[in-house]
């Protein structure tokens, strides 16, 4: 069994994840951390963790930085990628980042188990109703896609924006200010070659299938 490191921002999902995980015998321990700061600082005390669960969208330094952060300075620990969002939106990002697989949030939980064994093993954990998606993204020149031309705080902040969420609620959830976030819209408008958040939405709905903006 493997020491876990559960990372996410809702004390409901860390407190479930770890009980699935010791009832089910999957982990020895499990290690839980609000934010991504808390498991870089507890990495760098050298606190034993054998695979990690991260949520990409944390307060503070993102779900992708904090995946490129652990290539950096630990990548013998493998990361699962717990994800909310459909996974043709993450799946490229989070594999190039260094993830090991990603495990969506409404799988059933034996899905996790399975992916927890796969990459102690030294594999990937990947749904196989998403390989064909995967490979049609290597075949296809995504370094044209508008959104490919975004860094990963760029992209992160255009999910936010495109599902309806405000710059003064994103600051917030963040940990940023809302001039910064201001900057990264703009940079995304830049990038993408938009004026405007509607042209935003309609990119991310068409393109990213993310869930649609409440009315």
């Amino acid at each position: 069994m493997a020491n876990v490191a559960v990372v996410d921002d809702h004390p409901v999902v860390r407190e479930g994840i770890k009980r699935l995980l010791i009832e089910a015998d999957v982990a020895r321990s499990v290690l839980t951390f609000s934010s991504a700061e808390e498991l870089l600082r507890a990495l760098g005390e050298n606190q034993r963790v054998d695979v990690c669960l991260l949520d990409l969208s944390l307060p503070g330094l993102g779900g992708f930085e904090a995946l490129v952060e652990m290539r950096t300075r630990w990548p013998d620990i493998p990361v699962i990628v717990l994800t909310a969002q459909p996974a043709s939106s993450v799946a490229m990002r989070t594999l190039s980042a260094g993830a090991r697989g990603f495990v969506s949030k409404g799988q059933d939980p034996q899905d996790l188990f399975s992916a927890i064994e796969k990459v102690l093993a030294g594999g990937r954990a990947i749904d196989p109703s998403y390989i064909d998606l995967i490979l049609s993204s290597v075949d296809s020149d995504n370094s044209q896609l508008p959104h490919e031309r975004l860094s990963n705080r760029e992209f992160d902040i255009l999910g936010r924006l495109a599902s309806g969420e405000s710059i003064q609620s994103i600051a917030s959830s963040l940990c940023i200010s809302p001039k910064t976030v201001s900057t990264y819209r703009r940079r995304c408008l830049e990038k993408m070659g938009f004026d405007r958040n509607s042209q935003l939405t309609e990119y991310v709905l068409t393109y990213l299938q993310l869930p649609q903006p409440a009315a």
